[in-house]
């Protein structure tokens, strides 16, 4: 993967737990670390790669962490993800790390893994995917990781030759939703309710390529 910068700007540290750690793969990168600096002043070195064939308990640690951090944000539970059996995990990693399938992007700063998101093949239309999973550690919020994570998948999507991405954004999170529109996504007008919990929606976005 070629090697990219963008500045990110530097949370608070003290607030958040020590990120996952991940133990490397090819590399871009999005801003550097430096001491003692006011946050907003420079960034942060944040590297973006894909998670790597042999990082299936990388891969598992990270989806719990996002299920049990963002709970209303996805459509499987933590506890029913946490009992899955290692196949699955195995599985699920060997797709999204062979040739020609789906994707795993990873925000790093250094090993520590702040974020992730998955760029997924449309099995019904060969010429779309779809972004998933989309999740970003707390104090690594609206501080440009999510931005960059989407743009990797939308970089992905293209050199894919696909024509369009689509995602679910929560109705209930303008966050998410601001971030996907000023990526270009708009909504398509479809909603329906989250699966794993029916008083809250989500609602369905879409990019032309």
């Amino acid at each position: 993967m070629a090697t990219r910068a963008v500045r990110v700007v530097t949370p608070n540290k003290a607030l958040d737990r020590p990120g996952i750690r991940g133990n490397g793969g090819n590399r871009s990168r999005a801003g550097r670390s430096a001491p003692n600096r006011e946050p907003g002043k420079a960034g942060d070195l944040v590297e973006f790669r894909r998670l790597a064939s042999h990082e299936v308990e990388l891969h598992r640690d990270l989806r719990l962490r996002a299920l049990r951090d963002a709970q209303d944000s996805f459509g499987e539970t933590f506890t029913d993800a946490a009992v899955r059996p290692i196949s699955y995990w195995e599985e699920l990693t060997r797709s999204v790390t062979e040739p020609g399938r789906d994707v795993m992007f990873l925000a790093c700063e250094g090993k520590d893994v702040l974020g992730s998101a998955y760029g997924l093949l449309d099995r019904a239309c060969s010429d779309s995917g779809r972004v998933g999973g989309m999740w970003v550690g707390r104090a690594w919020r609206r501080r440009g990781v999510g931005r960059a994570l989407l743009q990797e998948v939308i970089s992905w999507g293209r050199e894919r030759r696909l024509r369009r991405l689509g995602l679910w954004a929560p109705a209930h999170n303008p966050a998410a939703i601001a971030l996907y529109s000023r990526a270009g996504f708009r909504s398509t007008g479809d909603q329906r309710e989250l699966a794993t919990n029916p008083a809250l929606s989500i609602i369905a976005m879409e990019v032309e390529l």
